[in-house]
């Protein structure tokens, strides 16, 4: 058998590596045009027409939500190193009176075991009322800012995130500050993450509201959760905020 030089071997294995075992490493065109479609292409939008459309969903949904009666649970706690240090309970009813306006009536609110450093306000309960829960109505939307962020899926929905905040922040209005996901398909806002701010008034937390579909309808707050704290002039105060609305029968 006759001797293989080693420049031969050499030559063969280069060889192999350019038109054999090299194509291995080399993709194909197929290939290149597949990982061209995979590069993620900023999703566009009419972001006037997706503002214009959910302002005006606020809208309507304000108009149902007051012919509705339902349960309102709001819980505080304060917490210190830890530790709960004081608490506030109330659950009321929501109904109408004779003239369709809802009214609330306190079902339950036990006096506090320990004083409380902080005060609940009428300005806190309103928060958890109609206007404040649907604050993006057409009317109101030019006291806002929104800004498009990007487009999501949570849970198999696809959404549209906003962060809003108020054009002017003054003592005539207490306007929301956050940010605000929109339904893709309905263009409803199905969930917000912020907090009122009016000038020259109380601290307000940082509040998530969930809503949820009642009567296949419409997307009413179903719960509301903060873990925040709060400044006061030479101190601060964490609290815990548990909100709770439930049982919603429409009466109108």
């Amino acid at each position: 058998m006759p001797r293989t030089s080693i420049r031969q071997i050499v030559i063969i294995i280069l060889a192999l590596c350019v038109f054999g075992l090299g194509t291995h490493f080399i993709p194909e065109a197929d290939t290149y045009a597949a990982m061209r479609d995979s590069i993620p292409v900023p999703d566009k939008i009419d972001v006037d027409h997706v503002i214009a459309e959910f302002t005006a969903n606020e809208t309507a949904l304000l108009e149902e939500f007051s012919l509705y009666g339902y349960k309102l649970n709001f819980d505080i706690q304060t917490v210190k190193n830890g530790k709960v240090t004081s608490e506030y309970h109330r659950v009321s009813q929501i109904s109408l009176n004779e003239s369709g306006k809802q009214i609330d009536k306190i079902i339950s609110m036990p006096f506090p075991k320990e004083e409380m450093p902080i005060a609940v306000t009428l300005d806190d309960l309103d928060n958890l009322r109609g206007p404040y829960q649907f604050p993006f109505q057409s009317a109101r939307a030019k006291l806002y800012k929104f800004t498009y962020l990007k487009k999501e899926s949570v849970d198999k929905h696809d959404l549209y995130t906003f962060d809003v905040k108020p054009v002017a922040v003054t003592a005539g209005n207490r306007l929301f500050l956050g940010r605000i996901w929109v339904d893709v398909a309905s263009l409803t806002i199905v969930k917000t993450v912020g907090k009122f701010v009016q000038s020259g008034r109380q601290e307000y937390p940082v509040i998530e509201t969930i809503r949820t579909m009642i009567d296949n309808k419409f997307m009413f707050p179903a719960t509301g959760t903060s873990d925040d704290k709060l400044a006061f002039p030479g101190r601060s105060e964490r609290i815990q905020v548990t909100i709770k609305y439930s049982d919603y029968v429409k009466l109108r």
